[in-house]
């Protein structure tokens, strides 16, 4: 039987006044990378980690020295919590606790000290999110532990995004932390959005767990929470893909006069954070196209429904454009609205995902939201971009409070939405 030991992995980075760019040949951007390995025990949670520890440390150097990033080291929780107070970083924040976890509805903490004597609990909510200084831009943590996912990014008062290996106990074994640092180093622009962000960092890493381990035994059940409106950029330069090359290339034929004024707008302020700005970009509402070979019948009645709840939409835009600027923006999602034989089929362009298949009598039931999970329990063919991981709602830091919930599952976090549930029996077929 293999033994069980709770480690928790945490990153953040400092970042200065310049982010990754597109463009080749410029400067790795500023910044900084704190490091806690902890081998030490503390009650609850017995057994040192030093092997763990030592291979943690090993790939850490490898994969900074391949990003050419220096680390800062913390020995204790009160040098962490320390530095946070008085050194006032700025930018990006990326830091790495290596220890023993617990967790439960309370919260996750984990353990800090070295082998030779008894380490000391830090609670992520109430000690480590209060802490993170406003001086910062916001945060990236990743927590690799037993029962990490019982955290609540809205305690910090920056925009903060956590990346948990599971609500569940985790073996060493489940390579969680080796997986991550793996995604850390190779830094690919996954969303396309020319930086390397929270959102490329867990598809890196959801990817490499599913590709390399077995789903038989799989124990790392990774987990996206963010109080951000959008991605939070990581101070390590993106790395392109030909995919992100072709989508670029079609976005640019797009003239700005054909898109709303707030697209064309925060589009401009998410591509200013490859060039070392530190505003998010944000808005409050998705956009939508009809299917191009709609009905005008069809399309009023499709037309009214999106309006109604909120969507804006693209007018006169090709599918291939629309689907190309849908998976380069990353504040904000593109859908098909796909009316026909009496059926509107609802698509996210952004991952080529069916979200909602309803009787056009019944239009709104089909509207996609932020906030109101699909009632749409299963779809055949259509691969979601995460098989096995939720992301967590945008900015709920910030909604105004409300009855419904989103929950990633019963062992994990929940928490309150601005939104009411579709009544199912309204949206049945």
């Amino acid at each position: 039987m293999r033994s069980v030991f709770c480690v928790i992995v945490l990153v953040a980075l400092a970042l200065g006044d310049a982010t990754p760019s597109r463009a080749a040949g410029e400067a790795e951007p500023p910044g900084e990378v704190w490091v806690v390995t902890s081998s030490a025990e503390c009650d609850g949670a017995a057994g040192t980690l030093v092997e763990y520890e030592r291979g943690i440390a090993a790939q850490l150097d490898s994969a900074m020295a391949q990003l050419g990033r220096p680390t800062r080291r913390f020995a204790t929780r009160s040098a962490l919590l320390d530095a946070l107070h008085h050194d006032a970083p700025r930018g990006w924040l990326f830091l790495f606790i290596s220890g023993h976890g617990l967790g439960d509805s309370l919260g996750s903490r984990t353990c800090i000290g070295q082998s030779d004597k008894p380490g000391e609990w830090l609670d992520i909510d109430h000690d480590l999110l209060p802490a993170l200084p406003v001086s910062l831009s916001g945060a990236i943590i990743v927590l690799d532990s037993c029962s990490s996912a019982h955290v609540d990014p809205r305690t910090a008062r920056i925009p903060t995004a956590i990346v948990s290996a599971s609500p569940y106990v985790v073996d060493t074994g489940a390579l969680f932390g080796a997986t991550v640092i793996a995604a850390l180093a190779a830094a690919t622009d996954d969303n396309c959005n020319g930086v390397f962000d929270d959102d490329d960092l867990f598809a890196g890493l959801s990817h490499r767990l599913q590709s390399s381990l077995s789903l038989t035994a799989f124990e790392a059940w990774p987990k996206l929470r963010r109080n951000a409106p959008s991605p939070l950029p990581l101070p390590v330069r993106a790395r392109p893909t030909n995919r992100c090359a072709a989508l670029w290339q079609t976005v640019d034929a797009i003239p700005a006069t054909e898109l709303p004024g707030e697209l064309v707008q925060q589009r401009a302020v998410q591509a200013a954070l490859t060039r070392g700005q530190l505003t998010l970009p944000r808005l409050d509402h998705d956009f939508f196209v009809i299917a191009e070979d709609t009905g005008e019948a069809d399309a009023v009645v499709v037309r009214k429904a999106a309006r109604a709840a909120g969507l804006i939409e693209l007018h006169g835009l090709h599918a291939s454009r629309a689907a190309a600027l849908a998976r380069t923006t990353s504040f904000a999602d593109i859908y098909r609205l796909a009316p026909a034989f009496g059926w509107l089929e609802t698509w996210r362009l952004s991952d080529g995902l069916l979200i909602a298949a309803v009787r056009l009598t019944k239009p709104s039931c089909g509207m996609p939201s932020r906030t109101v999970p699909s009632d749409l329990e299963l779809v055949d063919a259509p691969s979601a971009r995460y098989s096995q991981a939720d992301r967590y709602l945008r900015d709920a830091r910030d909604s105004p409070p409300g009855h419904a919930k989103a929950c990633f599952e019963p062992e994990g976090q929940c928490f309150d939405t601005p939104a009411v549930r579709k009544r199912k029996e309204d949206c049945e077929p």
